[in-house]
């Protein structure tokens, strides 16, 4: 099992299925993550694609 499959992981998926909308998602990861952060979540997110 991968180190990154653990409760604490599996909490936080469980509150990002959670999220009803865009604006709660916003604060969600603002709350989680650096602006910094935040933007290269989204490159890799782009990449990802």
């Amino acid at each position: 099992m991968p180190k990154w499959n653990n409760p604490q992981s599996n909490d936080l998926f469980r509150a990002i299925l959670s999220l009803k909308d865009i604006s709660e998602a916003r604060k969600f990861f603002r709350d989680l993550l650096t602006e910094a952060e935040l933007i290269e979540f989204g490159k890799r997110w782009q990449a990802a694609q």
